[in-house]
């Protein structure tokens, strides 16, 4: 099942799932606490590759939401994104 909306079809893949992936941390569908379905889970409901994946949760990381560890899989850690200062 292909979930990333028709209408961001001009935004690269991984802002695509990221973005859809944001959506749904911050409608209570992934919780915090939760763990995010794997990567090889998310490859096959997105239907992108493993890069296109990691490179989603990586941005998903850098805003605050999530927390990776290897082995242990991602898990979310915040609903909103976190103010973040340059």
């Amino acid at each position: 099942m292909n979930r990333a909306p028709a209408a961001a079809a001009s935004q690269p893949r991984y802002q695509q799932v990221a973005a859809d992936l944001q959506a749904r941390i911050e409608a209570g569908e992934h919780p915090v606490g939760a763990a995010l379905p794997t990567e090889q889970e998310l490859c096959a409901d997105y239907g992108v590759s493993r890069y296109t994946v990691r490179e989603a949760l990586r941005r998903l990381s850098l805003m605050g939401l999530v927390r990776r560890r290897q082995g242990s899989g991602t898990e979310v850690i915040a609903t909103e994104p976190q103010a973040t200062y340059h």
